[in-house]
């Protein structure tokens, strides 16, 4: 999980500006602000940006750019403090985020081309309100209660066939709402300190599915003016309540036992209703294909529930044998609830369990040289159980159900160093080693077969990242980083023809300090221009393929008040 924390208000006023323009029409446009409203007792904070791109593939059929995107967000941060033991924040935030179709046919030259009628599209809108309040009772006891409500409402249209020809698209709307709350208590002792609570959610995902295909793709000799079309609605709810314990007890100066413990219970409720008809006099059929189209037609409703709970451990130590140097080693067991699915394309429900993991995982922290380099390493080895995996519906390349796969094996290391050379030159690196392996996994698509040994999907084996930051004192700034990626497949098959090549791309900035507040810099993304493809999905009919973004130049105004 990566858990962002955007900056809190403050009492003393700040204002930055950022402004940037670039190739294929990049742009972005930001500020953020605030200040003190009632010194040490009301305070404000508040950020916008936009940016947006004409992106990188163009459509050639509608002679536009298929893949443009928008971005538009704000957030306002209000901090009160009516005394010095309680302290309020309230965010409100909103994001409108817009996007076309980034999706192509795959070919060995990479072209940056679509070319189909419909212009494909994909969007959310989202408002989130929430109240962190924290109430420090005294020295050693501490309450906080989190508060938060979200609503997004979602939009795709998207041309399913992938040709000029107006043969099938799908279109639909959805709206996601959700409320949380989080109540905990925090105890700082001198030797033990822990902290305990419970969660709640109630969350609901309505949306309406409105798409039409042609029969070949279930009988090929059919001709393509006979279309099934499909009209749907699905009302997805999950209700979870949590209850969990997480602290450390210090038995020296240098042995801390850490310990953790976290019940979770989840319920999900899932109704659909579609109704589906034939488009077109349908010719002769066998008897078993006519059969199979008319049990599928008119209005289906399918209904279902289900509830799962987990009970999930953690424990280790950690150890400090001087102020530089820190291990450590944790076991921790996780879950993922399981669920079911009612599918778009025949109604059809299918269930998969939940699944389960233990991460077995020791890490070192390494302070050296007077602090001027870093060391951090981290390895891991994970037993993976009923593991939950998204598989596409054979014969239908936008279509995925889940599945569970029985046993599953992760693992690895991480490790990145900081090191200061000067203190206007600053050198990093990261190496990271990830093994995947489904241990055992009866083919869902191919009935006897096993995809044991195979790897995960879109889980590179070897990944590496090294790069310098360099600031002088007369105002010249600049720094370049180099990422490196293996190879990795696109699906759980491990085909050949879907794997994604390795990859190393080279970013690099410079620019110029006017003082402290004003700063001018030239960006270059991808510099090599190296192509790539970040997903594969070839078949019979050409397939579908997304593209790694291509070398971007910008300018980029940073001013800080």
């Amino acid at each position: 999980a990566i858990y962002v924390r955007t900056q809190d208000p403050t009492y003393e006023s700040d204002f930055r500006l950022r402004m940037e323009g670039g190739d294929y029409n990049t742009y972005q446009l930001a500020a953020a602000g605030g200040g003190a409203i009632v010194d040490d007792k009301l305070a404000w904070r508040a950020s916008a940006q936009q940016r947006g791109s004409d992106g990188f593939i163009r459509n050639v059929f509608l002679n536009e750019p298929a893949d443009k995107s928008e971005l538009t967000s704000g957030r306002f941060k209000l901090l009160w403090e009516p005394t010095d033991d309680i302290s309020i924040i309230s965010t409100t935030s909103y994001t409108d985020n817009f996007a076309g179709e980034d999706g192509v046919v795959p070919t060995n030259d990479f072209r940056r081309e679509a070319n189909y009628d419909v212009a494909g599209s994909e969007g959310t809108e989202t408002w989130l309100q929430s109240v962190n309040a924290t109430w420090a009772i005294n020295e050693t006891w501490e309450v906080q209660s989190i508060t938060a409500w979200q609503t997004t409402d979602y939009t795709r249209l998207e041309d399913y066939d992938v040709s000029p020809a107006p043969v099938s698209s799908l279109d639909r709307e959805g709206e996601d709402t959700s409320i949380s709350q989080e109540l905990r208590l925090k105890y700082f002792g001198e030797r033990l300190s822990v902290v305990g609570g419970v969660y709640y959610t109630d969350a609901t995902t309505d949306y309406t599915d409105s798409f039409s295909l042609p029969l070949t793709y279930v009988y090929p000799s059919l001709p393509v003016s006979n279309l099934v079309s499909r009209e749907g609605y699905t009302e997805f709810g999950a209700e979870n309540y949590a209850v969990f314990l997480d602290g450390e007890y210090a038995i020296n100066d240098k042995l801390d036992l850490l310990f953790g413990v976290r019940y979770d219970n989840e319920t999900q409720t899932n109704d659909a209703v579609a109704d589906t008809q034939i488009l077109g006099e349908l010719p002769p059929l066998p008897p078993q294909i006519l059969a199979l189209l008319e049990s599928q037609t008119g209005v289906i409703r399918q209904v279902s529930e289900t509830e799962y709970d987990a009970f999930l451990p953690k424990a280790g130590v950690r150890f400090e044998p001087n102020d530089d140097s820190t291990y450590s080693f944790v076991v921790q067991k996780a879950y993922r609830a399981g669920g079911s699915e009612i599918s778009a394309l025949n109604g059809e429900v299918t269930f998969y369990d939940p699944e389960y993991l233990w991460n077995y995982e020791a890490s070192s922290r390494q302070r050296l040289m007077d602090g001027r380099l870093i060391w951090n390493t981290n390895v891991y080895y994970a037993d993976w159980t009923d593991q939950q995996v998204s598989v596409q519906v054979p014969n239908f390349p936008n279509f995925y159900t889940t599945v569970n796969a029985g046993e599953s094996t992760i693992y690895g290391l991480e490790s990145d160093l900081t090191y200061v050379v000067t203190p206007d030159l600053e050198v990093y690196g990261g190496l990271g080693i990830a093994h995947t392996e489904f241990d055992d996994f009866p083919d869902p698509n191919d009935p006897g077969n096993n995809l044991a040994g195979n790897t995960f999907p879109f889980a590179p084996e070897w990944t590496a990242n090294v790069g310098f930051d360099y600031e002088a004192e007369n105002g010249v700034f600049g720094g370049m980083d180099l990422s490196y990626q293996a190879s990795s497949y696109s699906d759980q098959d491990n085909l050949e023809l879907n794997e994604v090549d390795s990859r190393t791309l080279v970013n690099a900035r410079i620019g110029y300090a006017f003082n402290d507040n004003l700063r001018l810099s030239l960006i270059g993304r991808n510099v090599f221009d190296e192509t790539y493809y970040t997903f594969l999905n070839r078949d019979a009919t050409g397939g579908f393929a997304r593209l790694g973004d291509p070398r971007v130049v910008s300018l980029r105004l940073d001013a800080d008040f």
